[in-house]
């Protein structure tokens, strides 16, 4: 509707085109009109935008193509690493027939995203990086709470355990459904 160009990774891409239909986790059930992207983007491929070049990194698992954005920027004249992830909250993992990579994604990107030297953490949901309250602590003054170089190791750690346990659960569950009368 912008006039905007639309850039993403061919799996991503393949999925816009046919509208939200045939999704891996969702079926059919979450339709919306499809999108003709402009570009397919690679692995590590830069973008530039204003004068910003931005590193595209496949970081599948949460969607098949999944992105996560690198890109350095200045903080009172320092070079600051941001990278704003893709979304890692586990889906079906087990038995997936639509997505059977999906264990292997999942694993390769978490190791990916721990390799990542990250100052500012950014994710597509703002609960997941405490954008609320950062931008409430922008406003009082003093450092930017958003160069926090841990956020996104530790945000990985935890979405890496709850990957683990659904894992778990959903394995168990699996067994069980094979073994009842």
């Amino acid at each position: 509707m912008t006039g905007a160009r639309l850039l993403a990774s061919q799996a991503d891409a393949e999925l816009l085109a046919r509208g939200g239909k045939g999704d891996f986790q969702w079926g059919d059930t979450s339709p919306y009109r499809a999108v003709k992207t402009d570009r397919i983007l690679q692995d590590n491929e830069k973008v530039t935008l204003g004068g910003v070049a931005l590193q595209a990194l496949a970081t599948p698992g949460h969607t098949k193509g999944a992105t996560t954005w690198t890109v350095s920027v200045e903080e009172n004249g320092e070079p600051v690493s941001v990278v704003f992830i893709s979304s890692v909250t586990a889906h079906r993992l087990v038995n997936n027939v639509a997505y059977p990579e999906i264990l292997d994604d999942y694993r390769r990107s978490f190791e990916r995203l721990k390799r990542l030297r990250c100052d500012v953490f950014l994710a597509p949901h703002g609960r997941f990086f405490g954008l609320a309250e950062k931008a409430q602590q922008m406003r009082a003054g003093g450092c930017n709470p958003f160069v926090d170089t841990g956020a996104l190791q530790n945000h990985v750690a935890h979405w890496e355990q709850l990957f683990s346990q659904s894992l778990k659960e959903q394995e168990a569950a699996a067994r069980a459904k094979k073994v009842s009368f």
